[in-house]
């Protein structure tokens, strides 16, 4: 993209949905209609699967760190 004018158009979500006071007007400038409570569900949304696979990620970790110990302890008690 070399010789192309573009304007950046900040408009962000928090992760609990938060918007700061620009964002109507930010949001305005994009095309197509917007529903605000559309994008800030689409943020709460999309945290919450982050959070889920870092969660689930880290328990099996764990779960299986906790098999190998068991099998470890059975096999060298015989």
């Amino acid at each position: 993209m070399w010789h192309v004018k573009a304007n950046v158009i900040p408009v962000m979500t928090g992760a609990n949905g938060t918007i700061s006071k620009s964002f109507r007007q930010n949001l305005s400038n994009i095309l197509g209609k917007h529903k605000i409570n559309e994008i800030q569900k689409t943020a709460i949304l999309d945290i919450a699967h982050i959070l889920w696979k870092l969660l689930m990620y880290a328990y099996k970790t764990y779960f299986t760190c906790k098999i190998t110990l068991h099998i470890a302890q059975f096999v060298n008690t015989e």
